[in-house]
């Protein structure tokens, strides 16, 4: 089986890259269909770091904030912790389940980003109403947690061919 996906450190850096199928990540022949290294907006991998246990992190502590235009922005991070749970949702009539439909999501951790933090969160309440301002998830400990911030902004209006193309900084 090839390798298609390296998330991780590659001895020099951290980098995410994603092969095509049937090709290897760590000896492409073809183009990869993903690289952080490359210098554009589109996924190049910003920071990252880890944390044997906190309640939040200020993920821009060390490299800044990014921003596009003098406006910070949300990037966009993938991380993981030990603390990944399962939760059963009830079923909603509009997708033609009835209410004794169950479905399941495992091995799932939610994180709240901010254009400075990354803040663990724990659902409690699974099935809120659509008018409903009841609290959707709280805080919570994450141990083990580890994540990458790309280079990838989550801002409407900044998702597009101006900020995410080779060139722009």
């Amino acid at each position: 089986m090839t390798a298609r996906v390296l998330l991780g450190n590659d001895g020099s850096t951290y980098v995410l890259k994603i092969a095509r199928k049937g090709d290897n990540v760590l000896s492409p022949s073809n183009p990869l269909l993903f690289d952080s290294t490359k210098s554009y907006w589109s996924g190049q991998v910003y920071a990252g770091g880890s944390a044997s246990s906190t309640t939040s992190i200020t993920w821009n502590a060390t490299k800044g904030s990014l921003s596009i235009a003098g406006a910070n922005v949300i990037p966009l991070i993938v991380a993981a912790d030990s603390q990944r749970g399962s939760i059963r949702i009830n079923g909603a009539v509009t997708s033609g389940l009835n209410g004794s439909d169950f479905r399941t999501n495992s091995q799932q951790s939610i994180f709240e980003t901010t254009a400075s933090t990354l803040k663990p969160l724990k659902v409690i309440n699974q099935n809120p109403s659509l008018t409903s301002t009841t609290t959707v998830a709280t805080g919570r400990t994450s141990t083990n947690l580890k994540f990458l911030v790309l280079k990838m902004p989550c801002a409407f209006g900044y998702m597009n061919d101006t900020y995410m193309k080779p060139g722009t900084s």
